[in-house]
């Protein structure tokens, strides 16, 4: 008997969306390479972070969370709906860390 594990079976969790000026983009699950890259980031802007850097920062995460919003789209978004928008894609990471303590 073979012991095969199909990773393309794997639920990669809730799917997350949202609308922004009409069009519906659908996130997509985050790679390891991705993770890395953003907490490198992370890493270094800390260091010498500026309010500049956080707002680029936000704005690269939520287009490669969400590679069908274009720049311009993220980059007219007020404030809130950034805000908004990270809380909603956080939800789930927040949802799962607390079921995990729980159990």
């Amino acid at each position: 008997m073979s012991n095969l594990l199909n990773l393309d079976e794997i639920d990669v969790g809730t799917e997350k969306s949202f609308t922004f000026n009409g069009t519906t983009h659908v996130m997509k699950p985050l790679s390891v390479g991705e993770y890395v890259k953003q907490i490198k980031t992370l890493e270094s802007m800390k260091e010498g972070e500026s309010s500049a850097d956080s707002i680029d920062f936000m704005v690269k995460s939520v287009r490669a969370a969400f590679p069908t919003l274009s720049k311009s789209d993220a980059e007219a978004m007020t404030f809130d709906q950034v805000d908004a928008l990270m809380q909603h894609v956080q939800g789930d990471v927040t949802e799962e860390m607390e079921e995990g303590n729980a159990s």
